[in-house]
């Protein structure tokens, strides 16, 4: 029995034995089971912990390049504002004299960082490749700018109908008043018949709008109209008058065999193609001689054919003329050079051939026949401020001047017109007429808004703190 007890007791204990070992052998490979759980979610955490890092440091990183960039940036501009407010301080010390208040005349005054005096016969900018169809509707008044508002940077003179009397080496000379010039710019540009360009008695704005009223009146009380003149102003008054008023009779006499002779002869073409369609007589390759006045009509005679005309209202568009009389009557004429017509000759820096501070430029200059027109006088007038700003700093070696293309858009009635680009014509029809309208609302309000200035007139305050 004591025998049996105690194998009973070993197996007990065995089985005991057994089951503690199993359990604690479950037990362990769960402790090691969860801590393996741990040692990823710790090898989790950490690399989470790492990305976070990297990202914080990138973002930093980028953070403090930018600030750098800024920085740089910031400093940058500023010795560049401050350059170019020292350059304008050193431009401001100077005296330019601009003679002249069209195109070329009023784009210079307006440009140029100097000591700018605008001296003018009129007290107004009048935008002229609209005058033709004012000259019909009588609505001159959106055609005009006081140069007050033109050119508010320059000190603007009204010298009226007194020509320049005189132009000597450093001094303008007006009847009465003497200007100092460090450098000067002729922009006189040129005469035609009125109300093509304003009159002597037309000085001042509200005069020449009356002018217009009277011209539209006229026009519209007469029955048959002669336009002597086949150029651009010839044409477009022309169509804008049969435009206008279908049932009269419109002559347009030229002594050329053509329309537009200066101008592609595809343009002349189709100008004189939709002249006659609109009812316009062309009179072409003729002198007309005047055979006086019968009642109210004025009679014409065409001095090759022998043919007569007779006409209540009649324009001249032709017979332009430089107004460059200025100077002949001193000692200005040895800083002057004129060719045969009139012309003042330049050099291929558009400068007097005579004198190296004297830019002359515009309608009243020599050059070819083509290029008298405004888009032209502009490009000369940003050439002129650049060689002048250039001077000012002391650059003495200026580039040539270069015309370019000649464009030039011909309105032949509201809904018609031509665009010539150098040799080619390159639009006819119905947009001619809105690009030149819409052009010509540009020009205007563009004078009349000066935050376009902003730069210059950043630099111009900034100038006085850096002299």
């Amino acid at each position: 029995g004591t025998r049996r007890m105690r194998a009973r007791r070993r197996g007990r204990t065995g089985r005991e034995s057994s089951g503690a070992w199993e359990r604690n052998k479950e037990d362990a490979c769960k402790e090691k089971r969860s801590h393996g759980k741990g040692i990823q979610r710790n090898v989790g955490m950490v690399r989470k912990t790492r990305r976070t890092n990297v990202r914080t440091q990138a973002v930093a990183t980028q953070t403090w390049n930018l600030a750098v960039l800024t920085s740089v940036v910031a400093v940058a501009t500023w010795k560049a504002v401050e350059s170019y407010g020292r350059k304008v301080a050193e431009r401001k010390k100077k005296r330019v004299v601009v003679v002249g208040s069209g195109f070329a005349g009023v784009r210079v005054a307006r440009r140029l960082q100097s000591d700018v005096t605008l001296l003018a016969k009129r007290d107004y900018f009048e935008f002229t490749p609209g005058v033709a169809h004012a000259m019909v509707d009588g609505t001159h008044k959106q055609l005009t700018m006081k140069l007050e508002k033109a050119v508010p940077n320059a000190n603007v003179e009204i010298i009226g109908n007194n020509d320049v009397v005189d132009v000597e080496d450093g001094y303008v000379h007006v009847q009465g008043k003497t200007f100092a010039y460090d450098y000067l710019v002729l922009a006189t540009g040129s005469t035609y018949t009125p109300p093509l360009k304003p009159s002597k008695i037309e000085e001042r704005i509200h005069v020449r709008e009356r002018a217009f009223r009277i011209c539209a009146e006229a026009l519209k009380d007469a029955s048959n109209v002669l336009v002597i003149g086949g150029g651009v102003a010839g044409v477009e008054l022309a169509a804008s008058f049969v435009s206008r008023y279908p049932q009269k009779k419109v002559y347009l006499a030229d002594e050329h065999d053509r329309l537009l002779y200066k101008l592609p002869r595809e343009a002349s073409i189709y100008a004189e193609k939709r002249l006659r369609e609109k009812g316009v007589h062309l009179v072409l390759g003729e002198r007309i001689k005047s055979r006086g006045m019968n009642g109210r009509t004025k009679g014409f005679e065409c001095t090759t054919s022998g043919d007569t005309i007779e006409v209540e209202t009649v324009f001249f568009c032709s017979g332009k003329k430089p107004n460059s009389e200025f100077g002949k009557l001193g000692p200005g004429e040895t800083l002057l050079e004129w060719n045969e017509k009139g012309y003042i000759r330049v050099n291929e820096c558009l400068q007097s051939t005579r004198s190296g501070r004297i830019f002359v430029l515009g309608d009243v200059r020599e050059k070819q026949e083509r290029e008298y027109i405004a888009g032209q006088a502009e490009r000369e007038a940003d050439y002129v401020v650049k060689c002048i700003h250039r001077m000012l700093d002391g650059k003495e070696e200026l580039p040539p001047f270069r015309p370019g293309a000649v464009r030039l858009s011909v309105a032949l009635g509201p809904s018609d017109g031509l665009m010539v680009n150098g040799d080619r014509l390159v639009a006819r029809g119905m947009i001619v007429p809105l690009v030149k309208q819409v052009i010509e609302r540009w020009t205007i309000w563009f004078l009349a808004k000066r935050y376009f200035d902003f730069h210059r007139r950043m630099a111009v305050r900034l100038a006085p703190a850096l002299a």
